[in-house]
């Protein structure tokens, strides 16, 4: 499936001006494209065909600047497209009967008269093709559409194919997608177990793809994650993602029928991530029938949405062997393992992860650094003696954050609480930060400001090394340009964060950066 759709008014503008145009084509006469038509003089078609030719590339080499120039926000019609590749077959036309010219020129004694006539005859043909494609491009005026929304947008999503308990649930849902009498499916599952992680896995599956004309992903909860977003939130959200014009629309209920008029007859995918509460759908804009549409959310709670629900999906703990394997994953060691006492060690750290995956991939991040049998024995006492906090759901997470931290140097442990004052789900883009940490103070002082940014940078990625910090999506060769905080070790960090008077200054930093955040509308 394409990535990019056309509207369909441009598509239907485009069909209408391919008859107009040829309908225009026949009733026009130029009297110099007649004379040359009509012309025996051999040179004088060639010289023609050439100058014709010249003035329709310099149009073409035109339009593709023009597109150039608009490629962030319009593309090329149908219409405009079939024109450039008549425009490009023709090219290689005439550049072979320039050839013949040429070489019918320089034995211009000894050349058959009925090869010459064919000649003419053929670069009159292709003086034609010339003129009335230049005619076309005069007429096409508009010839770029706006872009639709993409079908699909992709999700930073591990790899699940080597964990059946996290692929299992994964392939359920994909097979219940394809059952006509299965409208909503509801994916539960503990905090931290990955629930977020099967439904990022399904958003980029190429099958939806295939299945669904757009999916869309919408993340549900408040900052917090206590509530749900606002029913204006929600909305705001599906405005942005099918690329709706509200033209001044904002009462709640327009935007909701401008939502629904969009979405009626497409068949789509909705994926509400972590729902706290029962939503109503029809006052967010959502069609009441939908016409092979589907719904997908993730819930901790089994009672969420039971209207709009009629198929649940249980995510359950890693077994023992899956556990293992992620670990292992994670930590990547070079030959810790032949270590009998530090891979007796490595078991018990997983046992105490408890089959999480998000602890798990944490808790190995903090292992990274330990490359001796003294400093496993030391990382594994102090997890043990972590106190449990916050509620059933969380203590387990606040243990594993904690145990992180204490081995994170203080340069290091401000940073990552700092990142954590950004808004969920947010991408962090690296520049910016950075120069948050100088500005906050939170990196060695230093007149060089390049010598600052190495030195966050060097921050930065031990962050990411021990899974406190996640990178961004980035195509294969290119520079990373930002980080994200799975939302759990997010929520987690401001929980520690606000319960210690020691940081007080960045929980003032966290109103500022979120007031900055909403002038600049950046993340």
């Amino acid at each position: 499936m394409p990535t990019s759709v056309l509207i369909p008014a441009a598509v239907a503008a485009g069909a209408n001006l391919v008859t107009s145009l040829a309908q225009v084509r026949t009733a026009i006469r130029d009297p110099t494209a007649e004379r040359i038509l009509k012309s025996k003089n051999f040179e004088e078609i060639y010289a023609s065909l050439e100058k014709e030719m010249g003035t329709l590339i310099a149009a073409m080499d035109d339009r593709h600047t023009e597109v150039q120039k608009q490629g962030g926000t319009k593309i090329p019609s149908k219409l405009h497209s079939n024109w450039i590749q008549n425009v490009e077959k023709l090219e290689c036309d005439v550049e072979e009967l320039k050839k013949k010219y040429e070489t019918i020129i320089k034995k211009a004694k000894f050349i058959n008269p009925l090869s010459r006539r064919r000649l003419s005859e053929k670069m009159k043909t292709k003086y034609k093709e010339a003129h009335e494609l230049l005619a076309d491009a005069n007429r096409l005026e508009v010839f770029l559409v706006d872009i639709g929304p993409e079908s699909v947008v992709k999700e930073d999503a591990p790899d699940i194919e080597a964990f059946p308990a996290l692929q299992g649930p994964l392939e359920r849902i994909l097979d219940l997608l394809t059952k006509p009498n299965i409208t909503g499916i509801r994916i539960r599952g503990a905090v931290g177990i990955g629930k977020t992680t099967v439904m990022q896995n399904l958003n980029n599956n190429e099958k939806v793809a295939e299945m669904f004309q757009i999916v869309i992903w919408v993340k549900v909860s408040t900052e917090d994650g206590k509530e749900n977003l606002s029913t204006e939130d929600l909305q705001q959200t599906l405005v942005r993602r099918l690329m709706l014009d509200m033209g001044g629309i904002n009462r709640v209920e327009d935007v909701a029928e401008r939502i629904k008029v969009e979405l009626e007859g497409k068949r789509y995918l909705l994926l509400l991530d972590d729902v706290k509460r029962n939503l109503d759908l029809r006052g967010i804009g959502i069609p009441q029938n939908m016409k092979d549409s589907k719904i997908v959310l993730t819930t901790r709670l089994g009672h969420i949405c039971s209207s709009m629900v009629n198929q649940n999906v249980t995510v359950e703990k890693l077994s023992s062997v899956e556990a293992w394997k992620m670990f292992q994953n994670v930590l990547n060691p070079p030959n810790l393992g032949d270590n009998p006492n530090i891979k007796r060690l490595m078991h018990r750290v997983v046992k105490w992860c408890d089959r999480y995956p998000l602890m798990i991939r944490i808790t190995a991040g903090a292992f990274k650094q330990r490359d001796t049998e003294e400093r496993w024995r030391d990382g594994y006492n102090n997890l043990k003696s972590w106190l449990q906090r916050g509620d059933d759901a969380l203590k387990e997470m606040y243990k594993s954050l904690s145990f992180c931290c204490e081995y994170l140097e203080d340069c290091q442990k401000n940073c990552f609480y700092y990142s954590a004052l950004y808004p969920e789900d947010n991408n962090i883009y690296i520049d910016r930060l950075l120069d948050c940490w100088a500005a906050e103070n939170l990196l060695p002082s230093d007149d060089d400001r390049e010598w600052m940014r190495g030195t966050g940078r060097e921050v930065l990625f031990h962050l990411i090394s021990v899974s406190l910090v996640e990178e961004g999506k980035t195509p294969e060769g290119k520079p990373l340009k930002y980080v994200k905080l799975h939302k759990v070790i997010r929520q987690v960090a401001l929980d520690s964060l606000l319960a210690s008077s020691e940081y007080e200054y960045l929980v003032k930093a966290r109103t500022a950066l979120q007031n900055w955040g909403r002038r600049s509308g950046s993340p």
